[in-house]
């Protein structure tokens, strides 16, 4: 999962509420592979990494909503592998990770002509647009599509939590992740 798996500003964890149970640690103990800003192709990526390591794993896929929105940036705070769309499948992008951010802005140049207008967009306050929510759709319908697929061919059992922000939850731009997501998993 993302930042809310990993416990961002939690006194207290997931691994640590139930790893200090001795009912739970009996036959169980939570590993905790949550990283703060994880979108779904890098949660994807590290789940399919880890999770054939361990005896009878259960995987929890621990996903914000807004970490749909992740999987189509190559950089977040940095450089990511990600996913793109050809024919309608998915592929691993195969681009060089550079070392050097200047490296990577001079031979993939931004489409962003106002940073300011780009955060007033994504804010609150902004007009209530997604002109990627297609593309962000079907981009991660693959991934989940993936996911799914390898832990079910290897055997895994999982479970897939959502977080979702509060602005969120009734609202028409926010909305749609949630209601994007469960629809995908009830199918």
């Amino acid at each position: 999962g993302d930042s809310f798996a990993m416990c961002v500003k939690q006194s207290e964890c997931f691994q640590d509420i139930l790893n200090s149970d001795t009912s739970f640690t009996n036959k169980n103990y939570l590993i905790n592979y949550g990283v703060g800003g994880y979108g779904v192709d890098q949660i994807t990526l590290l789940c399919e990494a880890t999770a054939k390591k361990y005896y009878k794993p259960l995987v929890i896929l621990s996903l914000l909503t807004t970490d749909l929105d992740r999987s189509i940036l190559e950089v977040r705070t940095g450089q990511k592998p990600h996913y793109s769309l050809e024919n309608n499948t998915i592929k691993l992008s195969n681009d060089s990770i550079y070392k050097s951010a200047d490296t990577y802005y001079n031979q993939h140049p931004h489409d962003i002509s106002s940073f300011l207008y780009s955060k007033f967009k994504h804010s609150k306050w902004g007009p209530e647009i997604d002109d990627k929510r297609e593309h962000k759709k079907k981009l991660n319908q693959e991934i989940l599509l993936k996911t799914i697929s390898f832990l079910t061919e290897n055997e895994i059992e999982f479970v897939v939590l959502i977080f979702h922000p509060w602005r969120d939850i009734n609202s028409e731009t926010g909305g749609w992740r949630t209601q994007f997501i469960e629809s995908l998993l009830t199918k």
